[in-house]
Formats: C-alpha cells, sequence, structure tokens
C-alpha cells in the first residue's frame, strides 16, 4: 500500500513539475532591447538595408540599428498619425500639417508638398508615383522623384487611416469614416465602392487570390471579391479597429474591441479565439514558421503558434497601438508602445515570406507589396 502511495505522489509531482514548467516557458518573453522614442510610436516601423524606421507622435522619425542603437532623428515639426513608406532607398512620410515629405535613409531632406489638409495615411508607391489621401478625402497622385502634384481629385470621403495598393488588380482600396471602402484607379478615378453599417478605421489586407479582408467598427470582419462582391462577414462580439492579417494557408487573424483575438478560415469560420483582459487595436504579425504576436491596450504582448496555443506573454509599461512586425532578415519582433518606447524580442523565425499578408500594410517596407 506505501508502494502505491509513494508512486502515486511521485506521478503527481512529475505533472506538478510539467505543469509548472510549461507555464514558465509561456510567460517567459524572449526580450531582446528596449529603446526610448522619446515620444509615442506610430503604426509598424519601416524595415529595410539593415535598419529600422519608425515614426513618432510627436514628428519624428528615429532610424535605429537592428541592435536597437539609435542612428539618427528627423524632426518635422508637425504631429505624425501614420507610419513612413520606404521606397526606393527613400522614406516618404504626411503630417498633421498636410504635409508629404521624402527624405533619404540618412534623414536629410529631399522635397516637401503641400496636401491641404492633415495626412493619417501612409503614401503608397506605384512604379513611379506616390498615392496618398488627406482626411478631408482629397486623393493625390504625386511624382515620386521631384513631390510634383500629377493628379488631384476631390472624393468628399474623410480618410483616416490608410490605404493599400493591390498590384495585381492596379486598385488604391481605401477604407473611410463615411461607412466605406473605396477603390480607386491610380488616377484617382472610383472604379467601386462598398458600404459597410460603421466607420472604417482598420487597413484592409488582401489575400494571394487579390480578395480584401476589411475590419469595421460595425463588429464585422468582411471578405470581398477584387470586383467588391461580399463574400462572406463575420461577426465580432464588438468593434474591430486594428487590422486582418493573412497566413500562408489564406486564414485570417484579428484582434477585437471585444477582448478577443481571433483566427478564421478561408471560408470565414471560426478556428479559435483566445480571450485577453483588454482589447486590441494594434495590428498583429505572422512569422514564416506560422507564429502570430499582438499586443492589446493593457500594453501586454501575445505569441501564439498557428494553432492557438499561447507561447508567451509580456507585460509592458502602457498601450500597445500600432501594428507589430517580425523583421525580415533577422528573428526579431518589434513592437512600438505608447509609452514612447520600441521593445525588441526574439522569435522562431523572420517575417511570413509564405504568408499573404502578415503585418500591417503587407510587407516591411510598408508599400502594400506583399512578401
Amino acid at each position: 500500500m506505501k508502494k502505491k502511495i509513494t508512486r502515486y505522489a511521485s506521478v503527481l509531482w512529475i505533472i506538478f513539475i510539467v505543469i509548472s514548467l510549461c507555464k514558465w516557458a509561456e510567460a517567459e518573453a524572449p526580450l531582446l532591447w528596449k529603446v526610448p522614442l522619446g515620444s509615442e510610436a506610430v503604426g509598424s516601423p519601416a524595415v529595410g538595408y539593415g535598419q529600422i524606421f519608425i515614426t513618432t507622435r510627436s514628428g519624428h522619425i528615429v532610424c535605429l540599428t537592428t541592435a536597437g542603437k539609435i542612428l539618427w532623428t528627423a524632426n518635422l515639426s508637425a504631429a505624425i498619425f501614420a507610419p513612413a513608406m520606404l521606397a526606393h532607398k527613400r522614406l516618404y512620410v504626411g503630417d498633421g500639417n498636410g504635409k508629404l515629405h521624402a527624405l533619404t535613409l540618412t534623414g536629410q531632406r529631399l522635397w516637401e508638398i503641400g496636401l491641404e489638409a492633415p495626412i493619417r495615411g501612409t503614401p503608397q508607391s506605384l512604379k513611379r508615383d506616390l498615392l496618398v489621401v488627406n482626411d478631408q478625402g482629397t486623393f493625390f497622385c504625386i511624382g515620386r522623384e521631384k513631390g510634383n502634384i500629377r493628379v488631384r481629385r476631390e472624393w468628399g470621403a474623410p480618410v483616416m487611416a490608410p490605404g493599400i495598393v493591390d498590384r495585381k488588380t492596379k486598385q488604391f482600396l481605401v477604407p473611410t469614416s463615411d461607412y466605406r471602402l473605396l477603390a480607386a484607379s491610380p488616377d484617382g478615378r472610383i472604379i467601386w465602392q462598398y458600404r459597410t453599417v460603421g466607420v472604417n478605421l482598420a487597413v484592409p489586407a488582401l489575400t494571394r487570390q487579390c480578395d480584401i479582408l476589411l475590419a469595421s467598427m460595425d463588429h464585422h470582419l468582411y471578405k470581398l471579391s477584387p470586383q467588391g462582391k461580399l463574400l462572406w462577414s463575420f461577426a465580432a462580439q464588438y468593434w474591430l479597429g486594428s487590422s486582418p492579417v493573412v497566413d500562408a494557408a489564406g486564414n485570417a487573424y484579428v484582434g477585437g474591441y471585444d477582448k478577443f483575438f481571433y483566427s478564421l478560415s478561408p471560408q470565414g469560420n471560426e478556428r479559435w479565439k483566445f480571450a485577453v483582459q483588454a482589447p486590441f487595436t494594434a495590428t498583429a504579425t505572422i512569422d514564416d514558421a506560422g507564429n502570430i504576436y499582438a499586443g492589446d491596450s493593457s500594453g501586454t504582448i501575445y505569441a501564439w503558434s498557428a494553432e492557438g496555443r499561447l507561447l508567451w506573454q509580456y507585460k509592458t509599461e502602457d498601450f500597445i497601438r500600432g501594428g507589430l512586425t517580425v523583421m525580415p532578415s533577422e528573428k526579431i519582433l518589434l513592437v512600438g508602445s505608447i509609452d514612447g518606447s520600441l521593445l525588441a524580442f526574439q522569435t522562431a523565425a523572420t517575417l511570413g515570406k509564405k504568408a499573404a499578408w502578415p503585418k500591417l500594410l503587407g510587407n516591411p517596407a510598408n508599400d502594400s507589396r506583399r512578401p
């Protein structure tokens, strides 16, 4: 009898140790470095040429090495509401005074041009042009080299979030706060529009088939064809303010104000969901191993496997509002916080090159290209 009790106690002790180790593994986050930026980090960093470029709410662009060393800071003297876009060894960013700026990779100003009203989106590149819309709904096609206005069109639709360019269909897809998703040609002519029931503040995402995923504040994630036809919609329990990302299999991932992080199949069926203690507003990112990383408004960062198993979590000082990204050539996750910090974590793999849309604005350059 004593032997049975002893054996039973030993088994229980082993189980306790295994459970404790699993919990420890989940809780231990692989933080590499943390750098103060001086102001709230905005959006998703642009990454390229071995450097990190991140914008701040106070109007600065900060350039860092992958080890977290600040190389230079440029002050645009106006609030910035969206991340910069990196193209052809230049940075392009709009500001709250309605100016679009072009800078070199060393922070030197090349040109700036006034676009009449605050710019809350990231400019997108298509061939030799930049496509951008100000918050009053005026569309501009700008020559990328000299900053000259090639086309100007009045849309009359308030725009509070970046649009994206689908290079296969040559459509500029822009969410509006008057309940629409607009699809325009490169010269700004509206091709079609889809009306939602709520304000649209999230950046769209694209699948490999050029279908469009749009998260709306009307609680729904919509999947549309390239022609704007509704394929399906998924109802969350509350607002969807973060943007979706899409893995290699076409599964979508999005966090909601309802304090759930969702994984949906290509057909719009719920694969899994994970409950947390605070709303999600930051867009997630996917690495090449299929792991997903997201941050919520409590300042907690989560890492899950593709099947929804929690790998680790880390509590920062404040709100995570900007999009997360994994670097394309290094196993590093970058997370900007509202407290003015940029944090870096070790990941299992580099950015998800197999994924259809692994981060906010599509790729490390923030220019809508697929990885």
